[in-house]
């Protein structure tokens, strides 16, 4: 079976699909008095204390940009692209162990609990791009239109840190020395990409590290989008597209040929 007729059989389940987000979506909320409201309390929590603690406490300013909250809203835009990335990344990784009895049934594609993962983590990005959308604009911070490409972003995001992911998830299955290893790299990642900082922060004999960052291009389509209200790059959007199929292409192909191994580890 090729690749294309494997998304073919995950869009003929794609009830599986929908009712398996939604089952997630329940269960993390089960026993909780205000039930889902915590999908906008949460993520309504951070962005406050963010441009309470930068804008407030710290007056911190973002060159370029006069307006009182433009550093909090550089770096919302920032963290909104990280915490994607790194929430399907890591449950990725994770996926042959926690969906280990659906991919003993047959029946069932494999790449339908890619999405299921997937899915979940884009629903959560979306409402959090969501709340931030609100509270930017309530403080008054004038956003272009160049803003309501962010889900299609958010998009490109995940299915980058999906495809990541599941060859990491490939390696997991016999070496779980991943999951330990794989926080660690993450985070040095994260102080290496221009989030809290911008590039003309870093010195310059440093500066290389970001021009060089494989991830610094997209969180920079984020804030472009959001903070600057900039277009964001097409070439860079292609580029990473590209990537991503790339991924998932060989992906398909180490799986064909380890899936008999994986089924046995599991």
């Amino acid at each position: 079976m090729n690749l294309a007729s494997e998304v073919r059989r995950v869009w003929h389940y794609r009830g599986y699909v929908v009712s398996a987000i939604v089952s997630e979506f329940r269960a993390r909320f089960a026993n909780s008095l205000l039930g889902g409201s915590w999908m906008i309390l949460s993520p309504l929590a951070m962005v406050a204390i963010y441009t309470l603690v930068l804008s407030v406490i710290l007056a911190a300013k973002l060159p370029g940009i006069e307006h009182a909250y433009a550093y909090p809203v550089y770096l919302v835009s920032g963290i909104l692209a990280w915490n994607v990335f790194t929430e399907v990344l890591t449950r990725m990784t994770q996926v042959f162990v926690e969906f280990g009895n659906v991919f003993r049934k047959m029946a069932i594609p494999k790449f339908s609990v890619f999405c299921v993962v997937m899915g979940s983590a884009y629903i959560n990005a979306v409402i959090l791009w969501c709340v931030t959308l609100v509270l930017i604009t309530a403080l008054g911070v004038e956003l272009s239109g160049w803003v309501w490409v962010v889900p299609a972003l958010l998009l490109l995001t995940t299915l980058l840190a999906g495809a990541l992911g599941a060859l990491a998830a490939l390696i997991h299955v016999f070496a779980r020395d991943v999951g330990h290893v794989l926080p660690v790299i993450l985070q040095l990642l994260f102080w290496m990409t221009p989030i809290v900082y911008t590039r003309e922060m870093v010195p310059a004999s440093f500066q290389w590290i970001v021009d060089h960052h494989p991830l610094a291009p997209l969180v920079k389509l984020y804030q472009d989008s959001i903070a600057y209200g900039l277009a964001p790059g097409l070439e860079v959007v292609a580029t990473y597209i590209v990537v991503a199929a790339s991924l998932w292409f060989g992906f398909w192909l180490l799986f064909k040929r380890a899936i008999s191994e994986v089924m046995d580890a599991l």
